[in-house]
């Protein structure tokens, strides 16, 4: 029974915008008879499950773009073109927003929803801007213009609390209209898979530190410490790491790309402890590493950075580096010597992730952001 979900609605299949889909994940989601609300979702591959929590909870009809994988690594002009392609599914179904009081919008399709509003087009009363951020200082002149389209109903779910100070200074927006959402898992997550034998095979457990992940990160630092250490190094990263290209890479580096999820869970598994190098104290960055990372039980070493602090407390759930070249070779050196410390480490990032970043936290977190706007 959800208390806090108004009435209960008529259960109806979902039609998805570009071909005809029902569900999200196989489940037929819940919808409000008065078409009150509605989450606009940019693919089935956005955040599926909260997609799905949301609009079963909270009575959301579902509104799926087409597809398109924003938060996987793509070339400027394959994010143009997917972005493009959703912007005209969202034209096109304008018919279905004019129904909204309450808009939820998935990424940085949001701002096409406020410029409808802006052209009084639609007439929702609240929005939620949820899963956006800015991952390079670059951006920030654009999304301070784009912020003009707001109106005093428009809010943004930001994933990191360091953001709601960052966003306020360099984009200029009310704090009071900035919810922190843990970013999190919204799945159990499954059974360790076996290796596939088409992947290259792992190291020797034990035998090697790891990084992994494609946006924001700092790989030239990082493999210039290791060019001072005799420790092995593993990097997962992706072919839009352009930067590594024209790299010499020492013998004891070895850089990996564009691995499957199962692949990638299997190198960090059998690490020594896990390293997150970032460029840019931006924000929402390396999150979905470090819960992979929290999960299986590892010693984090990552950037001193304010979304980072909130996954890494230093000394307690792993260990903050202010300058990769300065301080990392004395902290290899210390795990090294006290593989204790980075087991206890290790122990106290998955008992962070069970309170602040599981399936539970993050429902409890939602619950208490979205029940609010959902009081007629």
């Amino acid at each position: 029974m959800r208390a806090d979900a108004g009435p209960t609605p008529t259960t109806r299949v979902v039609p998805n915008v570009k071909d005809g889909g029902a569900t999200i994940g196989g489940m037929t989601v819940a919808v409000d008879p008065a078409g009150a609300r509605l989450l606009v979702q940019p693919g089935r591959t956005a955040f599926p499950d909260m997609a799905a929590y949301i609009a079963e909870r909270f009575s959301f009809e579902l509104l799926q773009l087409s597809d398109y994988e924003i938060h996987r690594a793509h070339s400027k002009w394959a994010h143009l073109r997917g972005l493009m392609r959703q912007s005209l599914d969202l034209v096109r179904a304008l018919g279905r927003l004019r129904q909204c009081r309450v808009v939820i919008a998935i990424g940085p399709i949001s701002y096409l929803v406020k410029l409808l509003r802006r052209l009084h087009l639609v007439r929702y009363e609240t929005s939620f801007c949820l899963g956006w951020h800015v991952r390079s200082p670059r951006w920030f002149p654009l999304f301070r213009a784009l912020g003009r389209l707001d109106g005093g109903g428009d809010r943004y779910i930001v994933f990191s609390e360091w953001e709601i100070g960052l966003y306020q200074a360099r984009l200029g927006i009310d704090p009071a209209r900035m919810d922190f959402l843990p970013y999190g898992d919204w799945a159990p997550p499954g059974a360790p898979a076996a290796p596939d034998p088409r992947e290259p095979a792992a190291p020797e457990s034990g035998s090697y530190y790891f990084a992994g992940g494609y946006s924001n990160r700092d790989y030239p630092a990082l493999i210039a410490a290791f060019r001072t250490l005799p420790q092995r190094l593993v990097i997962v990263c992706s072919a839009h790491n352009t930067e590594l290209d024209d790299i010499d890479v020492p013998p004891n580096v070895t850089i990996l790309r564009d691995l499957p999820g199962e692949a990638f869970d299997l190198y960090v598994r059998g690490a020594k402890a896990c390293v997150v190098p970032l460029k840019h104290d931006t924000g929402a960055s390396g999150q979905s590493v470090m819960l992979r990372l929290m999960r299986n039980r590892k010693a984090i070493v990552a950037s001193d950075f304010g979304g980072v602090r909130g996954y890494v407390v230093d000394g307690e759930s792993g260990l903050l580096v202010k300058d990769f070249g300065r301080d990392l070779p004395a902290i290899v050196a210390r795990l090294e010597r006290e593989p204790d410390t980075a087991a206890a480490l290790g122990e106290a990032a998955y008992e962070r992730y069970r309170r602040h970043f599981s399936v539970e936290a993050g429902r409890a977190a939602l619950d208490r952001i979205l029940a609010p706007a959902m009081t007629p």
